[in-house]
Formats: structure tokens, sequence, C-alpha cells
């Protein structure tokens, strides 16, 4: 087992972005991860950061909301797991309604939709299904309607005005 006093703060952060944060990216697209297993990836994480082995605890000296930060931000951009997720979720989305002619959207659309729109609320099959619709409820968030002639833009019903940014 690597010692981890053999590196500095540097060194264990651009270890943890390296791996940490990549090593179940495959799994999290498709599979939203419970609260508990995100809490403890999470905790593995800001343990390693601060150098903290099983053997030796040592002080957490900056906050875990301050080092998930970017790096323009005063962080060190190490992502927190449970927001990596969604964003894998909306990823997956977005790449599902912008690439429908791939085979893997084609088959899941047919498999979990029956002339159906995309965007609407209904029932899911699959856990993946659920996990896009997931994605899509991020991606509604930032995306906005071309207004032309169509039957998919309700006045009513659809969101014109964005919601003002948080401070």
């Amino acid at each position: 087992m690597m010692k981890i006093n053999f590196l500095n703060l540097a060194g264990r952060t651009v270890l943890a972005k390296a791996t940490l944060n990549n090593i179940l990216s495959h799994v999290m697209q498709y599979i939203s991860i419970p609260f508990r297993t995100t809490y403890s990836i999470n905790k593995i994480q800001r343990d390693f950061s601060w150098g903290t082995s099983t053997e030796e605890r040592k002080i957490h000296l900056i906050g875990w909301d301050t080092i998930t930060r970017n790096n323009g931000a005063w962080g060190l951009g190490i992502q927190k797991c449970e927001v990596r997720n969604k964003a894998l979720h909306a990823a997956l989305e977005w790449r599902t309604l912008k690439s429908s002619n791939n085979l893997w959207s084609r088959v899941l659309t047919s498999k979990n939709l029956k002339h159906v729109n995309l965007t609407n609320n209904i029932r899911v099959v699959s856990r993946t299904w659920k996990n896009i619709q997931k994605g899509w409820c991020e991606c509604k968030k930032a995306s906005c309607l071309v207004v032309h002639k169509s039957d998919e833009i309700s006045f009513i019903k659809d969101t014109w005005i964005p919601p003002s940014p948080s401070p």
C-alpha cells in the first residue's frame, strides 16, 4: 500500500482527480448511486486529500464545500460524487436527444417509449430510462426552446422566463 505521507496536498489532489473521480464514471452514467455510497466515496476522497489513513487521522483544515469548488473559485476542483452523477445523467439525456439515430438511442427509445415524446413524463420501464429522465430534469433547467411553428411548444405550459440566478 502506498504511503500517503510521500505525497503533498497537490499530489494527492491530482491523484484523487485522476482516479477517485473517474472510477465510477461509466456506472454513474446509467445508475443513480445511493446516498450512502456517494457519502462513502466523498469521505474516501476527503480523507485521501488530507492524508488521513487508518493509522493516522489528520485535521481537515478547509471545508469540503470549499475544496469541491472549481479552481477559479479558490477550490481544488475535486467533484462531489452526487453532483457528478447528476451531470452524467444530464449528458446522457442530451446525447439521447441530439443523436437519436444512434443504435443505443434507438434501442432505448423503442424499448421504453411507445409513440410518446421523449420530454413527457411517462411511466418508465428500465432504470436506465429513469436516470435519463432525471437527466432531462437537469437539462430542462438550463435549456430553452426555439420558437417556430411547431406542436411541441405550449404557450401556457412552457417556461418563457428563465429563473433568476441564485446569489
